[in-house]
């Protein structure tokens, strides 16, 4: 399971899916914490998983970054279009 899910997180944190990613990193966490209890967390496992943790907020920082971009351009846009826009009255 471990290997398709972290699979399936990838491609849905790339495909911009993020309340799927969301499922996902929740079975995820079920799942990890019952292989933990179990006794079969291992150090190499827990080391996938927090490589996986850590491309996931990479890749969602990055995306933020550009829409916050993205919405401030087109905040600026739109500030430039009321001041500039508005006839003066001065023809």
């Amino acid at each position: 399971m471990a290997t398709n899910i972290d699979k399936q997180i990838r491609d849905a944190v790339s495909a911009g899916e993020l309340s799927k990613a969301s499922e996902l990193w929740d079975t995820y966490a079920a799942y990890l914490a019952g292989e933990i209890r179990a006794g079969n967390g291992s150090e190499a496992k827990l080391d996938q998983v927090r490589n996986l943790m850590e491309w996931t907020r990479g890749v969602t920082a990055c995306a933020q970054a550009h829409a916050e971009q993205a919405l401030n351009s087109q905040r600026t846009s739109l500030h430039a279009a009321a001041v500039y826009g508005q006839p003066t009255g001065r023809y």
